[in-house]
């Protein structure tokens, strides 16, 4: 199994987020259901503090997609050797693992530019704190972006 892994700074928005949509897609994917497993974490993460209340909410009212069991969990050395690609959220996050962990440089791309190349400095930019409406269009981005890695994924393995 390849394992993907989104990153946030605090892994109980964007990165949850992103994670539950791609889970959401293998789960309904032939290609991919036997090839791709999904995690995420943070690089501020407070290990078992659960997803925000606003991501929680948008996630299940607009998509019905459940998070309300994800748990925050750190980003440790381990897990990046593990996973076989690396999405994180900004330019600022990878330029940061990239220096932390440069023989994995390889792997790490900010979740935009990996779904978009005309997208190479695109950021989501962090909801947490913010009214409920951006954490939809938050999501929003993130959903079509991750639709976008699925296909290109899919597109590698077939």
């Amino acid at each position: 199994m390849r394992k993907v892994f989104f990153v946030c700074t605090g892994n109980t928005c964007r990165s949850p987020m992103a994670e539950a949509f791609l889970k959401d897609i293998v789960s309904r994917d032939p290609v991919l259901r036997d090839e791709i497993s999904v995690a995420s974490g943070g690089l501020a993460a407070f290990e078992g503090e659960k997803a925000s209340r606003h991501a929680i909410a948008v996630m299940k009212d607009k998509w019905g997609i459940n998070i309300n069991d994800h748990r925050a969990s750190f980003l440790s050395e381990d897990k990046v050797k593990e996973a076989f690609l690396i999405l994180v959220m900004t330019n600022s996050q990878k330029r940061y693992l990239m220096g932390r962990y440069p023989w994995a440089a390889d792997k790490i791309f900010t979740i935009s530019a990996y779904a978009d190349p005309d997208c190479e400095y695109c950021d989501i930019d962090d909801p947490y704190g913010m009214p409920p409406e951006v954490y939809e269009r938050c999501a929003e981005q993130l959903k079509k972006a991750v639709e976008m890695v699925a296909e290109k994924l899919k597109k590698e393995l077939e």
